[in-house]
């Protein structure tokens, strides 16, 4: 039985787009509506006209507001009994209807309001397909092995999505995602369905020409807030390629992560000199990151609010024209914890003793000796030696211990004896002028 408040929001959903967007998308429109851009879209494609012309910026979500919300409306509330979706192309078409069809049959919203959308045999699974070859969304895919030649110009390109159901263990390879504003999204579903253990192999990602790119990101990784970070983990991507043209407006993200224990191995990032290459949130942890090639900046290359992510092979990161002589080098080390914990730690072969650390406030410890092309300049304390009594003279150059009068023995041994030791001090640096 259907309570009021219900009926009033299915009765909002017969009348809106907007309202049918919000409550059974509510992934898919994740982003507040721009009154001045899509209040305008929705006030055309609710209204009284039959045919309307709609011109918005790129990545505004026209497509999945008119193919997707406004179809499911006219479907779902028996608005029309026949659909005839119009594109360039047959293939382009049918991307469109085969996204409208997967979620006319899981989204569990509706079928929880309308029902079923078609007979399933008892042993078939969710539906029959896992990945049809023409589709860019693979929800709850297990173990499939699928290979994407190219997709161009979607809010999303491609969405990896355990929509109440888990999306795992799926290895896709990709040719090429152009001009979408997020070009790889992984997202577990809000009511449960995890989205990880997925191989994502190679792949062109790029934004051409000049456009804003505001909320742009290549990769994008989610945790299910209603459960924990272990939801979107344990996703590798290896050797894209992240590429952008001149932008009019606002910075993009190479790969913004929010879920935990990801990998990343050999990106290419040729973005903007003022992207951030990867953001990691304050409930990432654990990602781990084998830097690539073709940085351009190191004060954004990588922002990290998150806990245990590593950062491996970055000498890229801050050599490729970087001129910061502030302190940043190849491998920067620190250790949160207090200046006296070890930043650098190296041990024996059986890891039972500690041979070499670094704290983080720059105390060097090394368990035997330091040398200098295979030779020993600096051991272990030489112990037994006691301080002279007397005054000290730091500048000894008006002793000459050759011209020391032979009536003066003692004092010639002396004198030897301290040159000896100023010598051999300032030729290992140990003092100096």
């Amino acid at each position: 039985m259907i309570d009021n408040e219900l009926k009033q929001i299915l009765s909002g959903c017969a009348l809106s787009t907007r309202m049918t967007a919000l409550t059974f998308f509510p992934e898919r429109f994740y982003m507040p509506f721009a009154d001045e851009v899509h209040g305008k879209i929705f006030d055309l494609i609710d209204g009284p006209e039959q045919k309307v012309a709609i011109a918005a910026p790129r990545g505004y979500g026209k497509t999945s507001i008119v193919a997707l919300a406004l179809i499911a409306r006219w479907i779902l509330f028996n608005h029309t009994g026949f659909v005839v979706y119009i594109n360039k192309s047959h293939d382009a078409a049918s991307l469109q209807t085969e996204n409208l069809r997967r979620e006319l049959v899981t989204n569990k919203e509706i079928k929880a309001f309308f029902g079923d959308f078609k007979q399933r045999e008892p042993n078939k699974a969710e539906f029959d397909e896992v990945f049809s070859k023409k589709a860019w969304v693979a929800y709850n895919t297990l173990a499939a092995h699928v290979e994407i030649t190219y997709i161009w110009n979607y809010g999303v390109g491609l969405l990896v999505n355990g929509d109440g159901y888990d999306c795992n263990y799926n290895q896709i390879w990709i040719g090429g995602i152009w001009d979408c504003m997020l070009s790889i999204k992984v997202l577990p579903s809000l009511t449960g369905g995890a989205a990880n253990e997925n191989t994502f192999y190679g792949g062109a990602l790029g934004w051409s020409g000049s456009q804003d790119l505001t909320n742009h990101a290549h990769i994008n990784i989610y945790r299910n807030y209603t459960t924990n970070v272990a939801s979107a983990n344990n996703n590798r991507f290896y050797g894209q390629a992240l590429e952008d043209g001149p932008s009019t407006g606002g910075t993009a993200i190479g790969v913004y992560v929010d879920g935990g224990y990801n990998y990343f191995n050999e990106l290419r990032m040729e973005m903007n000199a003022t992207d951030t290459h990867f953001n990691f949130s304050a409930d990432s942890v654990g990602n781990l990151v084998f830097y690539g090639v073709g940085v351009n900046s190191m004060a954004l290359d990588v922002v990290d609010a998150g806990s245990l992510n590593k950062f491996f092979g970055v000498s890229e990161m801050w050599l490729n024209g970087n001129t910061d002589t502030t302190g940043h080098g190849v491998l920067n080390l620190f250790n949160t914890g207090a200046d006296g914990y070890k930043a650098l730690s190296v041990w024996d072969h059986l890891g039972t003793t500690n041979k070499f650390s670094v704290t983080s406030n720059g105390v060097v410890n090394a368990a035997t000796e330091y040398d200098i092309a295979g030779t020993k300049v600096l051991g272990a304390r030489n112990t037994g030696w006691v301080t002279m009594g007397g005054t000290i003279l730091e500048d000894c150059s008006s002793v000459n211990a050759d011209t020391v009068t032979a009536t003066d023995a003692n004092i010639r041994l002396v004198a030897r004896c301290v040159k000896a030791l100023i010598d051999a001090g300032i030729t290992h640096g140990l003092i100096g002028p």
